[in-house]
């Protein structure tokens, strides 16, 4: 019997064979009267008594001599015999079906072949092969969102509670995945949206002016924002990140007045403000990128210096991405090991030149407690620190390996947390 991690347990990898475990493997493991309501809807007709002892089994291998073919999933009783062909994002194959159709039907059990797909409607050639095979509605197709609906519904009803439990998890999966269509906006959301609201632009409009206090404090200090009255964040309208429409970190970039960039350095190289609403605190400090051979070096030379800067209060935080260099994975270019007195910064791969990793030195506070004048002068020590130890790119450095015009990824959410 196969279950929710068979596809695990083959090495079966890619994304479509996983979600085919997870939702044919969680139906062979519920309460047998969810996939047999499942069947009911589909039309496919299965006793209560034959149920009761129904084999599933993930990826087998059948054949009739001429040709060979290993169904996602194949659901089995005495007298049914049900083969699951599953499509994430690989487009239907004609043939196919009709090769799994045929062989299901020479068990000499009564056959049936669901093809589930992500489109609206059901693809062309799943109609050609029933065409081909006379199936009639023995070649069913249905998309995932039909099987989130049916199963939002059947998690409510009179189920045990391991398999309420299961259905529940499973549901979050396929919601995770976008495989589900419209529900209905919740009312009592509707009610702290409009309750909240009023407070969210509040904090918002009070940012402001805690930013021009600290504008004009700095400007005393010799330090400006990058662009002034505009900061460096960049939401995003794609529909598949709804949860990045609304931003919770926002983000501040200053420069010392004597910094002379060769192009915009506000995503790479600056001193910063960023407000983690989710938190409620206030991170500041300096964060550069780690690109150009004479930054770098910059970078380990200051090494025993960083070590002191985050003995106290100041802390460091290292983001990095993995890259790939002839067909290997290779694990971020810089290691930071943190010991009592000292800091190593070590590089593990030389041909990462082009890759975005930024290190960060910061400071946080709570909004509560928040101080204009205590975060100007923190700022105004760290300028001192990266001038010190030369940590702003000049702008020879910086015409070796310039950044190239992209954000850092991952980054607004990866500052949202504190660490």
């Amino acid at each position: 019997m196969s279950g929710i991690f068979e596809a695990d347990i083959k090495g079966r990898t890619g994304a479509e064979d996983i979600l085919t475990s997870r939702v044919f493997g969680t139906l062979s493991t519920v309460d047998r009267c969810v996939p047999g309501q499942i069947f009911q809807k589909l039309g496919i007709s299965i006793p209560q008594e034959s149920l009761a002892e129904m084999k599933a089994n993930g990826w087998p291998t059948y054949s009739d001599g001429q040709s060979s073919r290993e169904p996602d999933w194949v659901f089995e009783t005495t007298d049914v015999i049900v083969f699951i062909e599953s499509k994430l994002g690989v487009p239907v194959c004609e043939q196919q079906l009709v090769d799994e159709y045929s062989l299901a039907a020479q068990s000499g059990k009564s056959p049936y072949l669901l093809c589930v797909t992500n489109h609206a409607t059901e693809p062309s050639k799943v109609a050609s092969a029933r065409e081909k095979e006379a199936a009639a509605d023995h070649l069913i197709w249905r998309n995932w969102k039909w099987f989130y609906n049916e199963l939002s519904q059947l998690q409510e009803g009179n189920i045990d509670t391991t398999s309420k439990r299961l259905l529940q998890e499973l549901l979050r999966l396929l919601e995770k995945q976008g495989l589900r269509g419209f529900s209905g906006f919740q009312f009592e959301h509707l009610t702290t949206i409009q309750n909240s609201a009023e407070a969210f632009y509040s904090t918002l409009e009070e940012i402001t002016f805690f930013i021009r206090d600290l504008e004009t404090v700095l400007d005393s200090k010799n330090i400006t924002m990058y662009s002034p009255r505009s900061f460096a964040n960049r939401g995003t309208t794609s529909l598949d990140l709804p949860t990045a429409w609304i931003r919770f970190s926002y983000n501040f970039p200053f420069k010392s007045k004597e910094w002379t960039p060769s192009k915009d350095y506000r995503w790479y190289h600056a001193l910063f403000v960023r407000v983690c609403l989710r938190e409620s605190m206030m991170r500041f400090g300096y964060t550069t990128s780690l690109k150009g051979t004479t930054h770098r070096e910059n970078i380990i030379s200051a090494g025993q210096d960083v070590a002191v800067a985050i003995s106290a209060p100041w802390q460091v935080a290292f983001h990095a991405q993995e890259f790939y260099y002839r067909d290997q994975v290779f694990e971020p270019r810089v290691v930071l090991s943190l010991g009592d007195e000292d800091i190593t910064v070590t590089f593990e791969h030389e041909s990462r030149d082009s890759s975005n990793d930024s290190l960060e030195f910061f400071q946080t506070m709570p909004m509560s407690k928040v101080n204009v004048a205590e975060i100007a002068q923190s700022l105004a020590d760290m300028r001192e620190f990266v001038n010190q130890h030369n940590l702003y790119p000049c702008p020879s450095d910086a015409a070796e390996n310039e950044p190239i015009n992209v954000e850092l990824e991952g980054m607004d959410e990866a500052n949202e947390g504190i660490e």
